[in-house]
């Protein structure tokens, strides 16, 4: 299975599986070993990939402008984007699912996002979640492994969220930060979601705050299964179903265990 993402700043699973789309050739412009995704010339990220926008959704431009984040140090890039030491890069409406928000921890309150899901607020018990790799906070990652295969979903393949539609404020930016959007092949921004729970409901169409799966088409939303089928998801279905669609091993029935009973976590 394809990882989110190989690492912060480095490829995403969408720009990983461009071979597989005929899009081999734009794939091969970004070597991992010469630079993060800030680092190549703007046609290694400002490629559109048709497959991945939404023809229902209004947008201005297919490519968005980010700025990254102050971690990893410089950039070599061109800073070809709308305001101050930003980048362009191509827009995309697909998210991957990670997972589900993860048990209470010992605050009773959902955590700040952590990658290894430590301290929230995901669980990371999902498809497509982080790929594993020394090289984690690094400009260059050398070497990685995805962390899931088809046989981790012991859930079923045709019951288990592969990826879905990403909200407005998700794909573009939300309006209060218009700079944090989710370029399709960046994984600064572009890590997936979760989902289920009442922190992470589904949203409806033009959602421009809320980063999570919403759509543009009233009443629901598209999900991609890892068997590739697609299911247009009800934005009223219970959360505890969508969470127990979100786990690739979780061995729910129907529903997902309420966040309230679960055990409180001790990390």
């Amino acid at each position: 299975m394809p990882p989110a993402r190989v690492a912060d700043l480095q490829k995403t699973g969408l720009h990983l599986i461009l071979p597989y789309l005929e899009q081999g050739a734009v794939e091969d412009l970004w070597i991992m070993a010469e630079g993060c995704f800030y680092d190549p010339p703007p046609e290694t990220r400002n490629n559109v990939i048709d497959i991945y926008l939404c023809p229902s959704r209004d947008r201005d431009s297919t490519l968005i402008s980010v700025m990254p984040d102050a971690v990893h140090g410089s950039h070599r890039g061109v800073k070809d984007g709308t305001g101050p030491g930003e980048y362009l890069g191509s827009v995309t409406d697909y998210v991957p699912c990670g997972g589900t928000v993860r048990r209470l921890p010992p605050r009773g309150s959902i955590g700040i996002y952590r990658a290894t899901g430590d301290h929230g607020p995901w669980d990371m018990n999902g498809a497509i979640i982080f790929a594993n790799t020394p090289d984690k906070y690094k400009r260059v990652v050398r070497t990685w492994k995805s962390n899931t295969k088809f046989k981790s979903i012991t859930d079923g393949t045709s019951n288990t969220f592969m990826l879905g539609e990403a909200t407005k404020a998700y794909s573009q930016g939300p309006l209060n930060a218009p700079n944090k959007g989710a370029q399709a092949f960046n994984g600064d921004n572009s890590r997936g979601m979760p989902i289920g729970h009442e922190e992470a409901p589904l949203y409806g169409p033009n959602e421009q705050y809320a980063s999570g799966f919403g759509s543009e088409h009233p009443g629901v939303c598209n999900f991609a299964m890892v068997d590739g089928s697609v299911r247009a998801v009800s934005i009223d279905t219970d959360p505890l179903i969508l969470a127990a669609l979100a786990t690739r091993s979780g061995e729910e029935v129907e529903r997902a265990i309420p966040i309230q009973n679960q055990p409180i976590s001790d990390k």
